[in-house]
């Protein structure tokens, strides 16, 4: 039946191979630190991505949003975060199911 018992003898489905890490580091974007637009920061942007072009002047720094927020594609690409580890299920060694009754 491909179930497997569970330890109260009851058939329980067999668990999935675990998926594989990505291959492929990412990196971790950090906003341009204290970078605002007429007291406006990146934050403000996020909350509505029509902004990041729709107030595409230059404020602190000589940039825009753009350019110094992640969330408008801007944004500093820090250190690359590393890929999870992916979670391995082993049996236990040994385990057998033998009837009480």
């Amino acid at each position: 039946s491909g179930l497997m018992p569970s330890s109260t003898g009851a058939p329980r489905p067999p668990t999935r191979a675990p998926t594989p890490a990505p291959t492929p580091e990412e990196k971790a974007c950090i906003d341009e630190p204290g970078w605002t637009n007429r007291g406006l920061d990146c934050e403000w942007y996020l909350r509505n991505e029509d902004r990041c072009v729709e107030f595409d002047n230059p404020g602190d720094y000589g940039m825009t949003a753009q350019q110094a927020c992640c969330g408008c594609g801007g944004g500093i690409l820090g250190t690359p975060v590393p890929a999870p580890t992916p979670i391995v299920c082993e049996d236990e060694p040994k385990w057998v199911v033998r009837n009480t009754y």
